[in-house]
């Protein structure tokens, strides 16, 4: 750089000066909002893939046929290695406690991540 000052952008103008600004003052204020934005959307992520295994484990309890149950089994199956892969990305180990208090049946967690 020209004037021998090190930048953490390659140009001074790809940041508007304010949050230049704010940055140099408080960059670990701007690393903690963006660390808390991560941490809102996997929780919101895994609220969701617990919502989709609680709908396919009553449509699974619903199921009156062979056919549907079959269907409905592989769905459930599905959403919960989904719930179990986002619990672990949260941070979260203890899966077999989680799956019970569900009350994830034992046809569910054999068939999980089997295609």
């Amino acid at each position: 750089m020209r004037s021998g000052v090190d930048r953490p952008y390659p140009h001074p103008m790809t940041r508007s000066l304010p949050d230049r600004i704010a940055e140099r003052r408080n960059p670990e204020g701007a690393v903690a909002t963006v660390a808390a934005e991560v941490i809102q959307e996997k929780a919101e992520a895994l609220a969701d893939t617990e919502r989709k295994l609680k709908a396919r484990l009553v449509a699974l309890a619903e199921a009156t046929d062979d056919a549907e149950r079959t269907q409905t089994l592989r769905a459930a199956a599905d959403a919960a290695y989904g719930f179990v892969i986002q619990r672990e990305l949260c941070g979260l180990r203890d899966t077999d406690s989680a799956l019970a208090e569900l009350g994830v049946p034992r046809a569910v967690i054999v068939r999980m991540g089997v295609r």
